[in-house]
């Protein structure tokens, strides 16, 4: 069952989704495989988490030792060992296959293409976007807004939007993937995972009685590098 944390997008995000585990150390992403068995393992989401995972494992095996050895590096840079010491359960997510997957699986659900090496550390952050989302503000029957880059970034990027409803038993999840330029673009989110008696559904917002969302924002680059989030955007959808 996913849960969530205090603090950060991949700080709240626990659990498993498409057949797929998620969490994070330090903000960074990782992911490996879900092992408890699913009703209906071939969904569209899990089917295309299982070609992912599978793409970018075997990817990881055509690397030559010259570029695993720098993926190596760049999971150590990310992560203290310290707190590998500390909690054994964190033992192998700091390595540099699962840094390969883990990122690679952030670019390829958001429309970019793998990345053969990390990132530089020398090379910006993209900005975090910025939007006419309204903190606690009321929508009728579907929520629409906008998304912008503050300023010209040097790579493409796209704003992912993480939501959740409140609901004890939900979690966050990506509703939608935007393409970002400074110029406005509009988000619709009109449909919303709903948790009941075991199993999750997709509803329309404009079917469901009044209802709260969290929402938050992520700006990631074809670069491989990504934003900070944004801080939870709480929002209420009503229909009556």
């Amino acid at each position: 069952m996913a849960r969530y944390g205090t603090s950060g997008l991949f700080a709240w995000i626990r659990g498993s989704m498409g057949g797929l585990t998620f969490s994070s150390i330090r903000g960074v992403p990782y992911v490996k495989q879900k092992i408890k068995k699913t009703r209906n393992a071939n969904t569209k989401e899990q089917c295309r988490a299982r070609h992912f995972f599978k793409l970018l494992n075997e990817g990881w095996s055509d690397l030559s030792p010259q570029e695993m050895a720098i993926w190596e590096s760049y999971a150590r840079s990310r992560v203290k060992t310290s707190m590998v010491k500390k909690n054994s359960s964190w033992k192998g997510r700091g390595t540099g296959s699962n840094a390969f997957v883990s990122l690679n699986h952030l670019l390829l659900t958001c429309g970019f293409d793998k990345l053969m090496l990390p990132p530089s550390k020398y090379i910006h952050i993209p900005p975090v976007c910025k939007t006419s989302l309204v903190d606690k503000g009321v929508y009728k029957g579907e929520v629409r807004f906008t998304v912008w880059l503050p300023y010209q970034y040097e790579s493409d990027c796209v704003c992912q939007v993480w939501l959740r409803k409140m609901q004890k038993a939900s979690y966050f999840y990506i509703g939608a993937i935007v393409p970002l330029t400074t110029e406005p673009a509009e988000v619709l989110i009109d449909k919303v995972r709903v948790f009941k008696e075991g199993r999750t559904s997709e509803r329309n917002l404009n079917t469901l009685p009044n209802l709260k969302l969290f929402l938050q924002l992520r700006t990631v680059a074809r670069n491989g590098k990504f934003s900070l989030p944004t801080h939870i955007y709480r929002i209420t959808v009503k229909n009556t």
